[in-house]
């Protein structure tokens, strides 16, 4: 149906008969095999809604072949750019040496009838942690207190530990920094200035309330560090498979909001944690966070910038 359509439209140009023999042929096949689909996939690249009108276009080279595209009509009614398949040379004997245009075509935009595939919310995870830069830590220059926080009333009531499972009072709460603040420092917090230290150490999105002695067993360790309690009075609990589906939830989105890296061993710990997730578990792309790096000197007992 759509060659006997794209035969008729092409009819009605002012071409020579074995031209439009040879264009009638070409076009349908064009159009069946390659032309629409890739007209119709760069649509849905756009995001727009509605049908998609195309036309053939087709010129003369100077080796005599004729050469076939497609075109799609933009917003302003204006013809974009032309597009072609992977093999758009046929043999001819037509004289033409300019491009011809046949009546539009209309294709019925994909989103219409089949809305595409949304990415999970696992999925957005893991390409977050493919968008972080592999290095190795640099301790260089950490200092506890560039990483200070103020947000105590995370901690004024009681909850449950997100990495464990633990409950805990406001007497037994301590407010945990995801991204650890020394992991930070080592995984590109090194470079920053002290205002930037801060702000990432004040950022909710990196503050959770936990148990704890779960906090402080945790302490600066990444993925592939920490796995449970090793002592005090939580001594014996494990991460369980919700709190590793969290901490490598939060790892990838507050070590991508402030451009950090991760090591070889803490992304094959990351990923595997991801891969264990719900495939919907909640996901957002962080925006990117400004980040001000600056020139340390060793100053006496401790570095300092300039």
């Amino acid at each position: 149906m759509v060659a006997t359509q794209t035969s008729r439209r092409m009819a009605r140009l002012p071409m020579p008969a074995t031209w439009r023999r040879f264009a009638c042929l070409a076009a349908a096949c064009l159009l069946a095999a390659s032309g629409v689909a890739a007209v119709s996939s760069a649509a849905a690249g756009q995001g727009a809604g509605g049908d998609v009108a195309v036309r053939i276009v087709a010129r003369k080279v100077a080796d005599g072949r004729i050469e076939f595209g497609l075109q799609q009509r933009q917003a302003d009614a204006s013809w974009g750019e032309r597009m072609f398949p992977t093999r758009r040379f046929f043999p001819t004997t037509a004289t033409v040496d300019r491009w011809l245009a046949s009546s539009p075509l209309t294709t019925q935009h994909p989103q219409a009838t089949a809305p595409a595939a949304q990415a999970s919310g696992r999925d957005v995870l893991v390409a977050l942690l493919a968008a972080l830069q592999t290095a190795a830590e640099n301790p260089a220059g950490y200092d506890r207190s560039d990483y200070d926080h103020s947000s105590g009333e995370l901690c004024d009531t009681s909850g449950t530990d997100p990495y464990t499972g633990l409950t805990f009072s406001a007497a037994t709460c301590d407010v945990d920094h995801i991204v650890a603040a020394a992991e930070a420092h080592e995984s590109g917090g090194h470079n920053w200035d002290v205002a930037t230290r801060n702000r990432s150490g004040d950022d909710e999105l990196n503050l959770v309330p936990s148990r704890d002695c779960v906090n402080r067993s945790k302490g600066s360790s990444d993925m592939a560090e920490w796995s449970g309690v090793q002592s005090g009075t939580c001594a014996g609990t494990t991460l369980t498979a919700a709190g590793r589906c969290f901490w490598a939830t939060r790892t990838v989105t507050v070590k991508y909001r402030y451009s950090l890296a991760v090591d070889t061993t803490e992304r094959t710990a990351v990923a595997t944690a991801l891969n264990q997730c719900p495939a919907n578990v909640d996901a957002n792309v962080p925006a990117r966070a400004t980040v001000t790096t600056a020139v340390w000197i060793s100053c006496g007992s401790r570095p300092c910038h300039i």
